[in-house]
């Protein structure tokens, strides 16, 4: 508030209050107490407080309107300060005023004003008529409250709801559209009219990257551009911008100085001043841009970028999905030709063992036509089959979702019969798959077999595969307990480091066989599965990655094939215990890590990094956005600035900056990263970590509030003592009584400075404490008298307390009661209960004292402490006023327990 705006003094030649007592003394009149408390809300409050006279003209100054709107005093005065207010704003802002000053009303209006820097800010204009006793106008007094953060949020909004209700139009009707051309049209026309754009097309990126072509496109009042066009017309950094999938936008091509001549021209080619490029890069490849352009110079707002970046995300949502139906569509009529021409046979089962397809290769095997088969149960398309080896095969693989296959003879009701092997595989939608191969001519020609024999051991021999083919032999039991090895290739012997197995039993070889070894041979057996495992053999000190299966179940023979993977599995463990200690490292120094990969926009978080941030590991997908919602709204611009330099200029991210949780708690956060770029400069990834400093910097301000309290207890001390030596030499007393009476008051001064520093933990009695201050400051107690029941403070209470007292003492002693002859001090005190608790009730009452002398000249710590300290640090209340007589203080709070902050295993708050 400007000075000629403040009130006068009722009583110039009278008392003031004290300013460390502003605000909590009794200024006099009513108009005096009015303009108080008007001074003070508007002062913490408003930005600018201004007055005109009773017409509503401004006639005086206000150097807070003028620091508000940057006007000069000539431009405010009169109704001048019209022109501080925007051109669309200025006659609704004129229309209220006068209509407010006209009916004598209250004034409460929104509007823009200019910014001293430049721009508009929203502003909530109030202001309200003064009447004299007669009720007439005597002035006018207004405020201007900045709200223009609230009016941006609510436009924010605003559009944020526009755009979620285009999108989902956009989605409704894309949803039901099939091709991607329809797809294409409808969108772009959709966000054409929505933005008001001249033009809107889609342009796919030709295979070999240097031209585009445009099919379709929304135009309005301009022709279309469909073609094909030619990239090199763009700078090299345009287009890696798009093959990053970064959007680019321009306001007016004639301009912008981003743009070359070349990049010029290709924008008048499209008859465009103003563009925004959505680029889609898929599977690494620039493949698609979604273009907006406009005939006339446009400053595109972010809720236009929002927007079309995520119409151009959906609208390529919608094409992926179109195409993909139409490909399945391709690829259903493709399976029915594979089907058809396949020269085996093809059904499937539905898990109700329904015949739900049969192929034609199958049709001829069987020799009926396809209504007799598809449809029915494969019971009853096949008779007698569901007691069958093939039945239970069937019903085996649909229970246990395992392959299976087997040879068999099926005979039909006409006699004829063939020789099928049969293979079924489980499918994901819970049916089976069945193939049918004619093995009749296979099985007539068993003659062939031996040439078989010879070719499999050209093969057995020559693999790099362990392979072994054992007996797996049983106790009278019929338990599993060791093998016979009767066939080995020479890699066996590569692989285990044994001697030639074959004739000889694991007992014979290893002393004993492996007990786990043999039950896998016998689940193989049992099972008829194979079996596919990594297991240790530690008598060889090695681990094998084997394939087991039955060989001839009959005969109890198994063959494995195995691989000795000892060195690989050494690795892999060698890595895990790395990444542990890594990971423990990490966790135990509470660092959070990240790892973010720019070519692919996709982020990982360790799991510190996730409880940092204030969610559940795994709560959120990492993403930047997520990362940048985390950093508190007003470290967030310079948070993301200083990622944006270090990336730009190749250097160290550094930055600390606070984090707000999702539940309202803030961090302090440190930061520090690194960007690695490609060949031609272009970043393609970023490493860095941050930790929690909140501790550090809580540390670190409780220290200075330390600090500055002992610099305080200190000025006060050398205050006292000052004032002790000048009052004690009263010109009437020897040397030896003068020292002797100084002594007596300096220890009474140390006896409190040590109950203050030095009884940390313990409880203290209210009247000893009271009684040691008053004595250090009077060293006599006929200046002062207490009265109150007995009362023992929690060490909290008593260091705030006692302070309080300290400072009233030391007040009285410069200013008060104990500064002159006559004056004296009352203090007493009671016990009140309030809900259940016991409240401390104290008061201080200073007599003899004219107020003008009492008065401090400045608002102090000893009146912030009993205001402001005590209702903070004691949940009380604490007041400061003068009467006649002298000062007079009110202080109360509940009696609670709480721990000295001197306490050294306390807790610092």
């Amino acid at each position: 508030m400007d000075q000629r705006d403040a009130p006068p003094d009722p009583d110039p030649a009278g008392p003031r209050p004290p300013s460390w007592l502003d605000g909590q003394v009794d200024a006099g009149p009513a108009t005096g107490d009015i303009e108080a408390r008007y001074r003070l809300v508007t002062e913490s409050w408003a930005q600018a407080v201004w007055e005109t006279d009773a017409a509503g003209v401004v006639v005086n100054d206000s150097p807070t309107w003028r620091a508000y709107t940057g006007q000069t005093l000539d431009e405010f005065l009169g109704y001048g300060w019209l022109n501080a207010v925007h051109a669309d704003d200025r006659a609704h802002a004129e229309r209220q005023w006068r209509d407010a000053t006209q009916a004598r009303t209250l004034v409460d209006a929104e509007f823009r004003l200019r910014a001293p820097g430049g721009g508009w800010r929203w502003t909530n204009v109030r202001a309200a008529p003064l009447f004299d006793a007669a009720g007439e106008i005597q002035k006018w007094v207004g405020i201007n409250i900045d709200i223009d953060a609230r009016k941006r949020a609510e436009d924010a909004l605003r559009e944020s709801e526009e755009r979620q209700a285009f999108l989902l139009e956009l989605s409704d009707v894309l949803r039901p559209l099939s091709d991607a051309a329809d797809i294409e049209r409808t969108a772009a026309a959709l966000l054409g009219r929505k933005l008001g754009a001249t033009r809107v097309f889609y342009a796919t990126i030709d295979p070999g990257g240097t031209t585009w072509s445009v099919i379709h496109d929304y135009a309005d009042g301009v022709p279309s551009n469909a073609g094909r066009y030619p990239l090199t017309g763009f700078q090299e950094a345009r287009l890696a911008q798009w093959r990053s999938g970064r959007m680019s936008s321009v306001s007016d091509s004639l301009t912008d100085p981003g743009l070359n001549d070349d990049e010029r021209a290709a924008y008048a080619v499209f008859g465009a001043r103003a563009a925004i490029g959505v680029p889609l890069v898929a599977n690494g490849r620039f493949a698609a841009l979604l273009v907006v352009n406009q005939r006339e110079p446009r400053a595109w707002s972010a809720n236009d970028l929002a927007l079309t970046r995520e119409t151009a995300e959906r609208t390529w949502s919608a094409i992926e999905r179109a195409r993909a139906e139409a490909a399945l569509r391709d690829r259903e009529r493709l399976l029915r030709g594979v089907l058809d021409g396949m020269d085996e046979g093809f059904g499937i089962i539905g898990p109700d063992f329904t015949v739900l397809e049969y192929n034609r290769e199958a049709l001829r095997m069987d020799g009926r036509p396809r209504d007799a088969i598809v449809g029915l149960t494969h019971w009853a398309a096949f008779p007698g089959t569901e007691h069958s080896a093939v039945g239970h095969m069937l019903k085996t693989a649909m229970a246990t979702r395992e392959p299976a296959v087997l040879d068999h003879c099926y005979t039909w009701s006409g006699g004829r019969s063939l020789w099928l092997e049969t293979r079924v595989y489980p499918t994901d939608d819970g049916a089976i798959a069945v193939f049918w191969r004619d093995i009749t001519d296979r099985k007539r020609a068993a003659d062939a077999l031996h040439d078989s024999e010879k070719r499999y051991r050209a093969l057995f021999t020559s693999m790099d595969e362990a392979y072994a083919v054992v007996d797996v032999l049983k106790d009278d039991a019929g338990r599993w307990v060791d093998f016979r090895f009767v066939d080995a290739n020479p890699a066996f012997l590569t692989h285990t480091g044994m001697p030639w197995p074959v004739g000889r039993t694991a007992t014979d070889l290893l002393g004993a066989p492996n007990p786990r070894w043999t039950a896998l041979y016998g689940q193989a057996l049992d099972s008829g599965e194979p079996l596919r495992i990594e297991e240790a053999e530690p008598s060889l000190g090695r681990v094998f990655d084997l394939n087991i299966f039955a060989l001839d179940p009959d005969r109890h023979r198994v063959a494995v094939l195995f691989t000795d993977i000892t060195a690989r599995k050494r690795a892999e463990e060698r890595l895990t215990t790395s990444e542990e200690r890594l990971r423990s490292a990490v966790e135990v120094a509470k660092i959070g890590l990240w790892d973010w990969d720019m070519r692919t926009d996709t982020i990982s978080w360790s799991d510190e990094h996730f409880r940092m941030s204030g969610f559940a590991v795994g709560e959120v997908t990492p993403t930047y956005e997520a990362w940048a919602a985390s950093i508190h709204p007003d470290d967030r611009a310079a948070t993301e600035a200083a990622l944006v330099t270090a990336r730009d200029t190749h250097t160290e991210y550094v930055r600390e900056f606070r984090c707000l949780y999702p539940d309202g708690t803030v961090r302090w956060h440190a930061a520090r990263g690194r960007f690695f770029y490609d060949a031609a400069g272009v970043p393609i990834r970023m490493i860095g970590a941050q930790r929690d400093t909140t501790e550090r910097r809580e540390a670190a301000d409780h220290q200075q509030i330390l600090l500055a309290e002992l610099q305080h207890r200190v000025r006060n001390i050398l205050a006292v003592i000052r004032s002790i030596i000048s009052r004690s030499n009263d010109g009437e007393r020897s040397t030896e009584e003068y020292v002797q009476h100084l002594q007596g008051r300096i220890s009474a001064l140390a006896r409190t400075q040590v109950l203050l520093t030095r009884r940390a933990g313990a409880s203290v009695d209210l009247e000893d404490m009271i009684r040691d201050e008053l004595l250090a400051q009077v060293a006599i107690d006929e200046q002062f008298s207490l009265s109150g029941p007995d009362v023992e403070l929690s060490p909290k209470a008593a260091e705030v307390l006692t302070l309080a007292i300290h400072e009233l003492a030391t007040n009285a002693t410069k200013y008060g009661a104990f500064s002159r002859i006559g004056g004296h001090v009352v203090v007493d005190w009671a016990i009140e209960a309030r809900d259940d608790s016991r409240w401390l009730i104290l008061q201080w009452t200073e007599r003899g004292v004219p107020i003008v002398d009492a008065a401090p000249r400045r608002h102090g710590f000893g009146s912030a402490l009993i205001t402001r300290r005590i209702p903070y640090e004691l949940k009380g209340d604490g007041q400061i006023s003068f009467r006649p007589g002298g000062l007079h203080s009110r202080i109360e709070f509940p009696l609670q327990p709480g721990d000295s902050i001197l306490q050294t295993n306390g807790v610092v708050r």
